[in-house]
């Protein structure tokens, strides 16, 4: 089952997806061939927590 969030960046609300061990996508809004989310996905975080810290030691990806 996927598990996706979403994050708040300057480019919009980036959309996060994963298996529950590892990123699958990360898009932005509006992008091509971008997914959507699906029934059946959860919304968790906890799963992103390690690619979100990543994100946010760059701050000029995370400020909106």
């Amino acid at each position: 089952m996927s598990a996706y969030t979403t994050i708040t960046s300057p480019l919009g609300d980036l959309l996060l997806v994963g298996d529950g061990t590892a990123l699958t996508s990360l898009s932005m809004p509006g992008q091509r061939n971008a997914p959507a989310v699906r029934p059946g996905w959860r919304r968790d975080a906890t799963p992103f927590a390690e690619v979100i810290r990543q994100l946010a030691l760059q701050p000029a990806l995370l400020q909106p």
